[in-house]
């Protein structure tokens, strides 16, 4: 085509002055109580996003505690956590340049397990208030239970049969006469669950 001075010329200008959206900001490695409570036991956690734009999208951009901001072109990423607290934010950027607002998302990261200890038969009645052997058909057992974010729940189990929930460090069981072996566990806010208290501490039961 060949243009003379008196040819028009036209430029298509499109003029966007909204930013994007980032939405749906989510931890996909939630073991907490609660599917958005920020905790993992996971220390390479994904997070992913939902970022949406009238016009389209260029990038997004994540950061971490507050770090450089790290240009993606996917919604998801897989960070390497250390334990502890951290903080991941995303925002997204638009053709024509326009940033969003940022989402924030809180994440708790505890790999750690609970510790169980102190499991004792509080109606011991034998020759040592330890050695596990009592009269009373009623057992009761008592023990402690710690961990770093806190403690979710505990459960007990008698004789290798199925874990029940507790929501205190105490329980009482009848049982028939005879050795019985009762374990207990706890689990914790991020959904660590400690090793089973040793079977030869105070639980080894014949009456």
């Amino acid at each position: 085509a060949r243009f003379t001075s008196n040819d028009p010329l036209a430029c298509e200008v499109t003029i966007d002055s909204f930013g994007p959206n980032v939405s749906d900001l989510t931890l996909e490695d939630d073991t907490g109580e609660s599917p958005t409570d920020g905790l993992t036991s996971n220390t390479m956690p994904t997070l992913s996003w939902s970022p949406t734009d009238d016009l389209g999208l260029w990038k997004s951009q994540w950061r971490l505690d507050a770090g450089e901001w790290q240009d993606t072109f996917d919604t998801t990423a897989t960070l390497e956590l250390s334990e502890g607290s951290h903080t991941f934010e995303v925002r997204a950027i638009d053709l024509a340049g326009n940033v969003s607002d940022v989402a924030a998302q809180n994440v708790t990261v505890d790999a750690a397990a609970p510790v169980v200890e102190d499991l004792i038969l509080q109606n011991d009645t034998g020759e040592s208030s330890t050695d596990g052997t009592t009269s009373d058909s009623t057992l009761s057992f008592a023990w402690t239970a710690s961990d770093n974010v806190g403690i979710w729940c505990h459960q007990y189990r008698l004789d290798g049969g199925e874990w029940q929930d507790k929501d205190i460090t105490l329980v009482q069981l009848a049982v028939e006469e005879g050795e019985h072996v009762f374990e207990v566990r706890a689990i914790d806010l991020a959904g660590n669950v400690s090793a089973p208290s040793p079977s030869n501490h105070g639980s080894n039961m014949s009456g």
